[in-house]
């Protein structure tokens, strides 16, 4: 099962890391919804509870495709999350490139010091935890702890579970065997999958007309 409480009590170390996961733009929209504004709200709860341990928070989250197309350029997840939190400058990295949940680490972990001493913190719903915390202990190298964002004011998200359990058999499909820590394999994987996911939709549509 996995670990969601107060950071006290999931590990000796106060975590020094942070990464605020983004939940998505509103469908054809550079409106985020409400599950992204509350993890940027409870981020700010979770840091100014957090006694000034925390050395770094990223908040990941790219551009919808929507916005991609426009003419302008539309602010990211992970911008518009920071504006909401407004936690000092100094602390807060962003990462703007990712479209999913395994995107969110493969990129963060760019960003994260590489000590494998070091505490991580994850802040997501607790509905996406779970699958969050699968990732991150296949893509980082550091110790890795979850926080529900609920814990910290947000309210449950209203998503379908179904959906989430789709997701997270997906990745486990898609990292098994995958050693800890082994950035590249994970990277290749995720872009053949990138690349088989249209084909794959493709077929389900045309056999979902004889079902």
């Amino acid at each position: 099962m996995s670990r969601m409480s107060s950071p006290s009590k999931q590990s000796l170390k106060p975590p020094t890391q942070l990464i605020v996961l983004g939940r998505g733009m509103e469908r054809d929209s550079d409106i985020p919804t409400p599950a992204t504004i509350q993890r940027a709200e409870a981020a700010r709860v979770y840091y100014e509870k957090s006694g000034n341990t925390l050395g770094k928070v990223i908040f990941s989250g790219g551009r919808s495709r929507h916005a991609v197309n426009r003419a302008f350029p539309v602010p990211s997840e992970a911008e518009i999350m920071a504006g909401i939190a407004d936690l000092p400058s100094d602390l807060v990295e962003l990462e703007s490139q990712s479209t999913s949940t395994l995107e969110n680490f493969l990129h963060a972990a760019v960003l994260l010091a590489g000590d494998p001493d070091a505490t991580t913190a994850v802040l997501a719903h607790s509905m996406q935890l779970p699958r969050a915390l699968f990732i991150a202990r296949k893509v980082l190298i550091c110790e890795v702890i979850g926080v529900a964002a609920e814990e910290y004011g947000a309210m449950p998200e209203d998503t379908n579970r179904t959906v989430e359990q789709v997701a997270f058999l997906k990745d486990r499909v898609l990292l098994a065997g995958i050693h800890r820590g082994d950035v590249d394999t994970i990277a290749n994987r995720a872009d053949r999958m990138r690349r088989v996911q249209p084909l794959l939709g493709k077929f389900l549509r045309k056999n979902s007309q004889y079902n």
